[in-house]
């Protein structure tokens, strides 16, 4: 889920999935959905209207949700990339494993509930 989706789900649900900086994130997706500037202290007494400009994107994310048993996943440091294909040579996530692997760094992918170790895919 991208932090984008989390503004999404966030502003739908109301559950808090944005703190600190990225807080930030949230607020303007709120001020682009309300289409002007919100101050912080307004959110809590315009929740509802919030919610309701956020549902047809919270359902647009309902609809397109892949089943994630179906794709291959890709683990390095404390991130987890999906992309229903890697490319290694253009994919940005498997070229970030790539690199951290040549520094010596633990990464593993699971495809297809396989696991490979960094060094068998770069050879």
């Amino acid at each position: 889920m991208t932090k984008h989706e989390c503004a999404v789900v966030m502003a739908y649900t109301g559950t808090s999935m944005l703190v600190g900086k990225d807080f930030g994130i949230y607020h303007k997706y709120v001020e682009d959905i309300m289409g002007r500037p919100v101050w912080t202290h307004e959110m809590y007494g315009l929740a509802e209207e919030i919610k309701n400009r956020a549902r047809e994107d919270f359902l647009r994310l309902c609809r397109e949700a892949v089943n994630d048993e179906l794709l291959p996943e890709l683990r390095y440091g404390n991130g987890i990339g999906r992309a229903p294909t890697i490319d290694p040579d253009t994919d940005p996530i498997t070229q970030k494993a790539l690199e951290a692997g040549k520094r010596g760094e633990e990464v593993r992918f699971y495809i297809g509930g396989r696991k490979f170790a960094v060094r068998e895919l770069a050879q």
